[in-house]
C-alpha cells in the first residue's frame, strides 16, 4: 500500500466509526425513552454500562435496577 491508499483508508474507517458512533448515540436515546425514568442515577448507570462496559458498569446497573424497584 502507497501512502495514498494509506490516507484512504483511514478516511474511509473514520468515516464508519463516526456512522458507528451517530448509530450507538440514536439507540442510547431510544434505549433512555423505552425506559421512561428520569432517575440520575439509573440514567448514569445505563450510560456506564453503555459506553464503557465491563463487568463493574454491569453490577452498578444491576444495582440501581434494585434499588429502583424496591422504591415502588
Amino acid at each position: 500500500m502507497n501512502i495514498k491508499e494509506i490516507r484512504a483508508s483511514i478516511d474511509a474507517y473514520a468515516h464508519k466509526i463516526t456512522k458507528l458512533s451517530e448509530e450507538q448515540d440514536k439507540l442510547y436515546t431510544e434505549l433512555i425513552e423505552k425506559i421512561g425514568s428520569t432517575d440520575e442515577f439509573l440514567l448514569d448507570a445505563v450510560f456506564e454500562c453503555c459506553y464503557n462496559g465491563g463487568i463493574q458498569a454491569e453490577n452498578y446497573l444491576k444495582k440501581q435496577l434494585e434499588r429502583l424497584d424496591s422504591d415502588e
